[in-house]
């Protein structure tokens, strides 16, 4: 009884079971912290984040609905599962992970000294950097008109969408803008788990690492955007773009906690609650290493009972999975913000198959996130 009587023991498996429910498409982190009553300790914040960061590739691998770390490396990771690779794709994506958040732990003592001289150099340049970042990868993917066109579209849904009466704005936003689409593709899709094991560089996760700790540098540097500009320098695979995506979530999740602590800033919402609780050393230390802890917890778990979960699947069809989850989703967005919610996501859902359908790259979907960073950064407030 002694392990049970451990000071932050509860608050440990609290976390790690709010977490597990990321099994569940579309139970975002975000949605999931609003469950936790707001004397919520930084243990249970820290570990419900990890452990939810594991348990939601689940569904982003054999359903190609993406988290709101994982971003558009969802869909490369189903479109293997439907070649007939799935075990290439679970294997990338377990194998990024585990990188990602191994480098950031081996990377922390350097960013905890580097960080603050950094940031103090980025900050009053960030809304320029922000706004080159955008122009360079535009001009990487040869300028086109309508790649800029579709990026300020959605920055303007984004606009938009922060300034509506929205409890939770981010939820039917990524949902309709990654997970129904992805859902309309998996539900003509079929699931084989083959394929060899994955095979990728280990400096592919040490740069993932390294990125997710510059990431908090600046504003709306999602997983999914940072990985796909580093990829217009690099050459691209499946299974490379999994694990530099993977490892870039899991390493981006650590330094958005140890942010807080070394620069006092928070890029994710499970950031902000500890920014909000005033966390600081040594607890948020502590903190950090028991949700390193849930996160090794879940990835054990899922490694070794994927493919049993894997043997479920024919048993459903495709659709009625895809039917199901867009239920469930539409229920989400309507329990959360109420007719609003079924509005964004219905926008959001509809403004994304039209850009899939001009064959426009994912990541300018991403603009709903970085012209309103990329506005404030400049003094915009007016959301």
């Amino acid at each position: 009884m002694g392990f049970f009587r451990f000071p932050f023991m509860w608050d440990f498996i609290s976390g790690w079971v709010w977490g597990a429910l990321g099994v569940l498409p579309f139970l975002h982190t975000n949605l999931l912290l609003a469950f936790l009553s707001d004397s919520s300790s930084a243990v249970s914040v820290c570990v419900l984040a990890f452990s939810h960061l594991v348990f939601e590739a689940v569904p982003a691998v054999f359903f190609g609905i993406p988290g709101a770390q994982h971003g558009v490396a969802a869909l490369p990771a189903h479109q293997l599962v439907a070649q007939g690779s799935g075990r290439t794709a679970v294997g990338a994506v377990l194998l990024g992970l585990l990188w990602g958040v191994a480098g950031a732990v081996a990377l922390s003592p350097v960013f905890f000294f580097l960080l603050p001289v950094l940031f103090d150099f980025v900050r009053p340049w960030s809304g320029l950097l922000l706004s080159a970042v955008v122009v360079v990868s535009l001009a990487l993917d040869g300028l086109s008109f309508k790649h800029a066109a579709f990026f300020l579209f959605f920055g303007a849904m984004g606009l938009a969408v922060f300034s509506l009466p929205l409890a939770e704005p981010l939820f039917p936003l990524l949902s309709g803008l990654f997970g129904v689409p992805a859902l309309w593709l998996a539900s003509q899709a079929s699931m084989s788990f083959g394929g060899p094991a994955p095979k990728a560089p280990f400096w592919m996760g040490l740069l993932g690492a390294a990125l997710g700790g510059f990431s908090v540098l600046l504003p709306a540097m999602s997983p999914a955007f940072l990985s796909a500009f580093a990829f217009l320098f690099l050459e691209a695979s499946p299974v490379s773009f999994l694990v530099l995506s993977f490892a870039l979530a899991s390493s981006k999740l650590f330094f958005d906690f140890f942010g807080v602590l070394s620069i006092g800033k928070a890029r994710s919402a499970a950031a902000a609650s500890w920014q909000d609780a005033g966390v600081l050393f040594p607890e948020g230390l502590e903190a950090l290493a028991f949700g390193v802890l849930g996160f090794l917890l879940a990835w054990v778990l899922v490694f070794v009972f994927w493919r049993r979960f894997a043997e479920i699947l024919p048993v459903f069809s495709s659709r009625f999975f895809a039917w199901t989850l867009l239920g469930l989703v539409v229920a989400g967005a309507f329990w959360a913000n109420g007719p609003w919610g079924v509005f964004v996501l219905s926008w959001a859902s509809v403004s994304s198959l039209a850009a899939l359908s001009q064959r426009v790259p994912r990541k300018y979907a991403l603009g709903v996130l970085l012209v309103p960073a990329i506005a404030y950064a400049w003094g915009w407030t007016g959301f």
